[in-house]
């Protein structure tokens, strides 16, 4: 027996031996051959293990970026349902024109023949002023509303005729002329389906001029005056967002944010660009731009309360203050930290990515907008319903991977106006289209924007906090 397994492991360790040793043992050319067949299979099997971790390792990549895709999404439903801007444009456009196929409905034979005579003479007017509405031309929009207005003095959409009417002098910066229609409203028409949109218009205009405190005092009104209606949620918003952080012992604690970082460097865009600016980054973003160079901001960051921020900011005794991201008004405390900074005194401003609504800022805010080109891969997320709300304190920022996004971006500027609104900046992205071939496309199409290049990616590259 012992000879027996002495034999089968000399065999074994025969079996194993390769290079010179088993030419030693083996003039056999099977047994080499079973050898090399061996060391192949071996191989074989390896190359597929290695291949299997790969394969896992990838998918669990595009696990992480499915989740991190989720997540995105799941942010952008949650500010959304805070919004503060619950009724937008468009959506008034297409209730009035439901109302008026509704009044239709209800009107007798007699009626509709009257309604019929009085819209062959005057009911394009109407008609004409809301498509200009839409399309952004304000101020034609407003002296075609008027010419209904007062062409049909006794219409039955006379007070829809005055809601549009305020609202298109809101989007010309004409406040005076804004309140004058939607105090029509009100006098004449308190009990109609516009009257509450018509009094969160007034409450508007007024914080278009810096208003704050009389626009505190329109809200409340109307909130106690129509409390069930959307305009009241509406207000409710805006009095949370631009309601005092610093709070007195025994109230509510100061809303907390989420901060990446706060640091002092050059500004890198926009009109400010080469000034020297605290940057307060917060944490968060539902977007996942191809080009984004702030991944790092995605998550983790330091829970900090508005006090907190502010005495940060202070250490850096500067006067220009940039609140960035991430996206910062994905998270909630974001307007109060923008009232905070500007009761203090800093000239402040805001990057967004233009995805949320940006109604909720203060008036004294410069609002930076991202349009998302579409090769970024989230041009499918801009929220064009921020165009009204733009102004001369603002500015538009749309970075180009190439002329197909430039394209894309001359055809946006003339359709919605932007550079009538407020200064368009248009920048190439780094390393992927040439500086120099945008400028030329500019001054070739006579664009009337104004070209940038990241500064502070010329200077510091990515490095963080600079």
């Amino acid at each position: 027996m012992k000879r027996f397994l002495s034999q089968a492991a000399l065999a074994a360790s025969v079996f194993f031996l390769t290079g010179p040793v088993q030419a030693g043992l083996f003039d056999d050319a099977e047994a080499r051959k079973q050898i090399d067949d061996l060391k192949q299979d071996f191989r074989n099997r390896l190359e597929i293990v290695t291949n299997g971790q790969l394969d896992l390792a990838s998918q669990n990549e595009e696990l992480r970026a499915e989740v991190a895709r989720l997540r995105g999404q799941i942010e952008v439903l949650l500010n959304e349902i805070e919004s503060l801007k619950t009724r937008q444009r468009d959506f008034y456009v297409d209730l009035d024109n439901r109302l008026r196929q509704f009044e239709t409905n209800q009107a007798t034979p007699q009626s509709a023949q009257s309604a019929s005579g009085k819209a062959d003479n005057y009911g394009g007017s109407y008609d004409t002023a809301l498509k200009l509405l839409k399309e952004g031309r304000a101020p034609e929009a407003l002296t075609e509303f008027d010419a209904f207005i007062n062409g049909n003095p006794e219409s039955d959409l006379l007070p829809d005729a005055y809601f549009w009417a305020g609202n298109a002098a809101l989007q010309a910066k004409d406040v005076a002329a804004a309140n004058k229609h939607f105090n029509a409203v009100l006098g004449r028409w308190p009990k109609s389906a516009v009257a509450a949109d018509a009094m969160l218009g007034i409450a508007n205009g007024q914080i278009a001029i810096g208003d704050q405190r009389t626009a505190r005092r329109t809200l409340q009104s109307l909130i106690d005056r129509y409390p069930s209606t959307s305009a009241a949620k509406t207000a409710k918003q805006h009095l949370s967002a631009s309601a005092n952080c610093t709070m007195s012992a025994g109230q509510e604690a100061s809303p907390s944010l989420r901060v990446s970082e706060i640091f002092a460097s050059l500004q890198g865009e926009s009109t400010r660009a080469g000034l020297p600016t605290v940057f307060v980054r917060l944490t968060g973003c539902p977007l996942r731009c191809l080009w984004c160079d702030t991944e790092y901001a995605f998550r983790g960051g330091e829970v900090l309360d508005i006090p907190t921020v502010l005495d940060d900011v202070a250490a850096h005794a500067l006067h220009y203050v940039c609140v960035t991201g991430g996206e910062p008004l994905a998270q909630p405390a974001c307007p109060p930290l923008l009232v905070a900074l500007c009761d203090a005194g800093y000239s402040v401003s805001l990057e967004t990515g233009g995805a949320l609504d940006i109604s909720v800022v203060d008036s004294r805010v410069s609002r930076i907008v991202d349009l998302k080109a579409p090769g970024s891969g989230e041009a499918e997320r801009n929220r064009y319903e921020n165009f009204p709300f733009l102004n001369a304190r603002d500015e538009i920022k749309i970075v180009l991977a190439d002329e197909a996004d430039y394209r894309w971006a001359k055809e946006q500027i003339a359709t919605h106006r932007l550079t009538e609104r407020c200064p368009v900046l248009l920048s190439p992205v780094i390393d992927q289209l040439d500086p120099a071939q945008l400028a030329e496309w500019i001054v070739r199409d006579r664009l009337p924007v104004r070209f940038q290049i990241q500064l502070h990616k010329v200077l510091w590259q990515d490095a963080r906090g600079r």
